[in-house]
């Protein structure tokens, strides 16, 4: 997400004092994946404890797409962003 403050463009990531580490088809992935997962909650395809873990991994892909920061990749010094 870019947010424009004072006249320049600053990701969320960088307000929040992390470095950005996730490339726009990671996070075009991830928002996809979310959308469905949703999708199949609501329409009970799936429900019970799977149904809450998945809608718990498909608001971590929305909030990590969101600011386009995976913690996961930290330790390993991965990146799936273009330099």
């Amino acid at each position: 997400m870019v947010m424009i403050i004072t006249g320049r463009a600053v990701r969320l990531a960088d307000l929040c004092g992390m470095k950005a580490n996730m490339g726009s088809w990671d996070r075009i992935l991830r928002v996809i994946a979310a959308v469905v997962i949703a999708a199949l909650y609501f329409m009970e395809v799936i429900t019970g404890t799977i149904g809450i873990l998945l809608m718990i991994l498909a608001a971590v892909f929305a909030l990590t797409s969101t600011i386009s920061v995976c913690p996961l990749y930290l330790p390993f010094g991965f990146s799936t962003r273009k330099k």
